[in-house]
């Protein structure tokens, strides 16, 4: 079996009790048929507690309330694993955080940066790339899609994507913040005007990566950063919620540094403040451009060949576009509050931001809405 690697995959190794995100908090966990067996068959007091602790009919959960494992221990372990080995907790835990997908021609393994020694790591990889291994594997394929001719273009449609970011990446070399942050908008636009192109064509019956398919006239606004009033409306209306706190409270402080700022002005005041906050905080070399080509690059690493089953091209390149600058901007208020940005501080946000907002479906669709919705301020292509 074929198998693309990302580089730093077989370097991770999890740090246990000194991780200061842990995954046994902000989520539940899906409870595996195979897991569910073993539960169901353990007596006296840790059976008891199992039963207490799986909740829900139709998907069986472990922390359904998205507090805190109830079988997270004080020295930041896991319970289960302690007492019956790694073998006895749910599938989803002993593979996270890695992302395993068989799309029937070719295996793709990454790392998921919701784990903040992923993201470390993420940070400091010098090579952001796929290594093609031979080698078997021991998950099922991914969604129904049998074409692989179609599979094969998909790849060679990724690589157009990445070749733009390579591109932009050689211009920013060396550049200040306010000019790299102009070539990264333009590599953005062209990403959304290829992905637009190829979605039309899907939608029309036309072949789908077809160079002389009919253009639309490129994307013209800003793309990073994207206005106030969008992140805005993703910030309060979408990422916001109260339980945050119990959940996720290194992100919920993160939301309270926006809202310290921005809450109660109005949309030219609010575009002002954000102006400033970016050119102060790069000003300060707190931000760097290419660290957020990096995330978009890994962005397509990750996710792009899901299109392989659902053809959401566009969708892909937007969520890329619209997590990068969401990134950019809770880095600033971070670096603006705190006065510095470090290392392992960028890894912690990348980290709580894709626990908050990479891992459901709903929070993307409700994202993704909301740009469209103000459509005429940014072109969403």
């Amino acid at each position: 079996m074929e198998i693309d690697r990302i580089s730093f995959y077989d370097d991770f190794r999890c740090v246990a009790g000194d991780c200061v995100e842990t995954c046994c908090r902000g989520w539940s966990i899906l409870a595996d048929e195979a897991a569910l067996e073993k539960y169901r068959r353990e007596k006296g007091l840790l059976g008891l507690r199992l039963k207490l602790a799986v909740r829900g009919k139709e998907e069986p959960q472990l922390n359904a309330g998205r507090g805190t494992c109830p079988f997270f221990t004080r020295d930041g372990l896991c319970g289960l694993q302690k007492q019956r080995g790694r073998d006895y907790m749910p599938l989803t835990c002993q593979v996270y955080p890695r992302r395993r997908k068989h799309f029937g021609p070719l295996a793709e393994e990454t790392l998921d940066l919701s784990c903040v020694e992923a993201a470390r790591m993420f940070l400091a990889a010098k090579d952001l790339s796929f290594r093609r291994l031979q080698g078997d594997i021991s998950y099922g394929r991914h969604g129904s899609n049998t074409d692989e001719a179609f599979f094969g273009r998909l790849l060679a449609s990724r690589e157009k994507l990445l070749a733009r970011l390579t591109e932009a990446k050689e211009k920013m070399k060396e550049a200040p913040f306010e000019e790299s942050r102009v070539h990264l908008s333009d590599a953005f636009a062209d990403m959304l005007h290829l992905a637009g192109r190829w979605q039309r064509n899907a939608a029309t019956g036309k072949e789908l990566f077809a160079a002389d398919a009919a253009d639309a006239e490129p994307v013209s606004a800003s793309l990073f950063p994207l206005p106030v009033t969008l992140l805005n409306e993703w910030v309060n209306g979408c990422l916001h919620h109260a339980e945050l706190k119990r959940r996720i409270p290194f992100f919920y402080r993160l939301l309270t540094f926006y809202m310290k700022r921005f809450d109660g002005l109005d949309e030219r005041k609010g575009q002002m403040r954000l102006d400033r906050l970016f050119r102060e905080t790069a000003k300060k070399g707190l931000l760097r451009t290419e660290h957020y080509l990096n995330y978009a690059q890994y962005e397509l690493y990750r996710f792009y060949t899901e299109s392989y089953e659902d053809y959401s091209f566009l969708n892909r390149i937007r969520c890329m576009v619209m997590h990068t600058n969401l990134l950019l901007l809770f880095d600033a208020l971070f670096a603006d509050e705190r006065g510095q940005l470090t290392e392992e501080e960028r890894a912690r946000i990348i980290a709580v931001y894709e626990k908050r907002a990479r891992h459901s479906a709903q929070m993307e669709k409700n994202m993704l809405q909301a740009w469209q919705a103000r459509e005429a301020e940014v072109p969403y292509v």
